[in-house]
Parts: structure tokens; sequence; C-alpha cells
């Protein structure tokens, strides 16, 4: 195990040079981690990927424990959901497509915290909820529709 010096000119603490290899590979790990972590993300918009809004804007409030609007129409193409957390709790907004895949889902936004995110969905049926254990089940679900019969 390498000893940890302190440099008296400086006053700083370092490591030996030996343990370069071991900040390598540190280094390694912490890339590879972050490039599986990228990698398993494909094909799910979040607030931090999304591009600025554009098209359609789908507004959206998170309360206690409720999804407004609960049901929402969009035509076809892209949109952006405009979410506000208005509520005393940590929220997020979590879309599923008919088979269960993940479409959708931004970070748990604090209690007055807004978010934006830009998605392009076809036409289909869509579910919506906050995935925070129990939030769903106490009512904070609804349902996207997504077609040309849109507004």
């Amino acid at each position: 195990m390498p000893t940890v010096r302190k440099d008296r000119a400086t006053e700083a603490w370092s490591l030996p040079r030996e343990s370069s290899g071991l900040r390598m590979l540190l280094r390694a790990s912490a890339a590879a981690v972050a490039a599986v972590t990228v990698a398993g993300c494909g094909g799910v918009a979040t607030a931090k990927t999304a591009p600025a809004p554009h098209g359609e804007v789908v507004q959206v409030v998170l309360a206690d424990f409720s999804i407004t609007p609960a049901r929402a129409v969009s035509k076809t193409g892209a949109f952006t959901f405009a979410i506000d957390n208005r509520g005393r709790s940590p929220h997020n907004l979590t879309v599923e497509d008919q088979s269960g895949k993940l479409v959708v889902h931004t970070a748990d936004l604090k209690p007055g915290q807004s978010t934006a995110v830009s998605v392009r969905l076809p036409a289909g049926s869509y579910s919506t909820f906050c995935s925070l254990p129990g939030h769903a089940s106490l009512g904070m679900k609804g349902t996207l529709a997504v077609g040309d019969s849109g507004p």
C-alpha cells in the first residue's frame, strides 16, 4: 500500500509516483461506467439530453398526487413537455408506450422546480405517471394520445 507524503514547501499531500497506475485504472473504470450508462439510455428522452423546446407544447403540472392533464391529446410529431412540480414532494414524469417501453423519464423534480423535455412520438396511446414508489397508485398517472385527431 502506498504511503501518503506531505510536501513541506507547498503543504500539499500527494501519493507517490507508483500510484499513477492506480489513477489510470480508476479513470478507465469511470469512463467505462459512463459509456455503459449512456448506451443503456438509448431511445429515452431526458431533460438533460433533450433539445430546446420545439413543436407543440404540452403543459404538465405535477402535484401531490396528481398529473394535470390526466388525459392529454397531441398531434403526431415533435412536441415538448413543459413540466412544473407544484407539489410539496419530489415528483417526475415518466412516459411508456403500449408495450411498456420507456420513452420519457425526467429526473426527480424538487417542489417548485420545472423542466422541459422535447420528444418525437409516433401515433399511439401512452401511459404517463410518476415513477417514485407509491406515487402512481396514489393517483399520479394518466394517458397521452398522440394522433392526427389531436388539437
